[in-house]
């Protein structure tokens, strides 16, 4: 990890200056680690955008993110960083299964 931009740092809880130059395994349980390497390297492989959703455990808790990475490439078309963005879905997706719950239960009440 390089840099958070201060957003991430909003959402995540985790700190550029804590994090910066460390790997994904220092950071992160080991579990959620892998994921995103795996995500990460499946990126550099496709040389292309990826987008996903994943709950990480972070310092401010247990979260639910939607994110997109890219590769950048250097003049010789290599693969030099990735970049990326995330946005913290977790209460649109607790909303989204109250509905559901509601829903349910309002199907049961009209049988």
């Amino acid at each position: 990890i390089e840099e958070l931009s201060p957003a991430n740092e909003a959402i995540s809880g985790l700190r550029s200056a804590a994090v910066a130059g460390r790997p994904l395994h220092a950071v992160l349980p080991a579990a959620e680690a892998d994921r995103l390497a795996a995500r990460f390297a499946a990126c550099v492989a496709a040389r292309a955008p990826i987008a996903y959703e994943d709950e990480l455990e972070v310092p401010a808790g247990r979260r639910r993110f939607e994110s997109s990475i890219a590769p950048i490439m250097d003049g010789d078309g290599r693969v030099t960083h990735l970049i990326g963005a995330s946005r913290d879905v977790t209460e649109r997706r607790h909303l989204e299964e109250r509905l559901r719950q509601s829903e349910k239960l309002e199907a049961l009440g009209q049988m």
